[in-house]
C-alpha cells in the first residue's frame, strides 16, 4: 500500500572533515551511514523497546536503492527527510531525501526497504498483529 505517511522526521547533519574522501566530498559510504543515522532518528522510541529481542525478531535492510544527485562537501548543513512510503504484506519502505539547508537541493534521495526476520527460523515473517499496528500507529502521530 503506497502511503505518505503525516510521520516525517528530519535530522540535521553538518559535514565535517572525517567524512569526507580524497576528493573533499562526502563519500557514498558515510552517506550510508547518515541515511541510517536518520532512520534510528525517525523510529526513536518504536524499535528501542526490546519488543524484536522479546519476541525473537530483527529488522534487517534488505534493498537500498540511493540517487546521488550532487556532492556535499566540508561545512555543509544538511537536513534529512525521512518518512514511511509503504508498509506491505512482509515489508516496508521508507523514502529518504537530504537537502542542502540554504539551497533546500536535493542532495540525494533514497529508498530503503526493510522487512522482520524471524531469527529461529531464518526468514521474514508477514507484518501483521501488534506489530503493524504499532508501525501504523507510529506513522500516523503527530510530530
Amino acid at each position: 500500500m503506497e502511503i505518505e505517511s503525516p510521520t516525517k522526521s528530519f535530522t540535521e547533519i553538518t559535514v565535517r572533515g572525517y567524512i569526507l574522501d580524497l576528493y573533499g566530498q562526502v563519500s557514498n559510504a558515510k552517506f550510508m551511514e547518515l541515511l541510517e543515522e536518520a532512520r534510528w532518528n525517525h523510529f526513536h522510541g518504536l524499535f528501542e523497546s526490546g519488543m524484536f529481542l522479546e519476541l525473537g525478531l530483527a529488522l534487517l535492510l534488505v534493498k537500498a536503492n540511493v540517487n546521488y544527485k550532487m556532492p556535499a562537501r566540508l561545512g555543509d548543513v544538511m537536513d534529512i527527510e525521512t518518512y514511511l512510503a509503504r508498509l506491505g504484506e512482509k515489508s516496508f519502505t521508507l523514502k529518504q531525501t537530504i537537502y542542502m539547508r540554504n539551497t533546500s537541493e536535493a542532495v540525494l534521495e533514497a529508498e530503503m526497504t526493510y522487512v522482520v526476520k524471524d531469527l529461529e527460523k531464518e526468514r521474514a515473517i508477514p507484518l501483521v498483529g501488534r506489530m503493524r499496528v504499532m508501525i501504523e500507529r507510529w506513522e500516523k502521530a503527530p510530530l
